[in-house]
């Protein structure tokens, strides 16, 4: 994220501890190594997808695929919407677009994104 965030800001803030949302965060597990996390934010109309990090070491592999696909299915059987919000700088847009998101809203910053 720091090398999205630089490119559109030209500087990279990490977030603080209260700002971390822990309640929804799954870590995701590779033969006994984390290597990425999904944190979700259940709200009564949808689900927000706040994180979805795989180290780079794993991207590629289906593993961001699978964490995805685990969220939506969440969603399907409430009922309720999945959003998230990408970076305009970060080409995870392509992946989400190809795991049936759409583009909900643009902002010179954010391409806010929702099932």
């Amino acid at each position: 994220m720091r090398d999205y965030a630089v490119a559109l800001w030209g500087t990279w803030r990490s977030r603080t501890i209260e700002e971390q949302p822990l309640d929804g965060c799954r870590i995701i597990v590779d033969g006994g190594e984390p290597i990425g996390c999904v944190t979700t934010i259940v709200q009564s109309d949808h689900i927000w997808i706040d994180q979805l990090y795989i180290s780079p070491a794993f991207q590629g592999k289906g593993i961001g695929g699978m964490a995805l696909r685990t969220v939506l299915s969440e969603a399907a059987r409430t009922g309720v919407a999945v959003r998230l919000s990408v970076l305009a700088t970060n080409p995870a847009i392509d992946f989400y677009l190809s795991h049936g998101m759409r583009v909900h809203e643009k902002t010179a910053e954010r391409t806010i994104m929702t099932t």
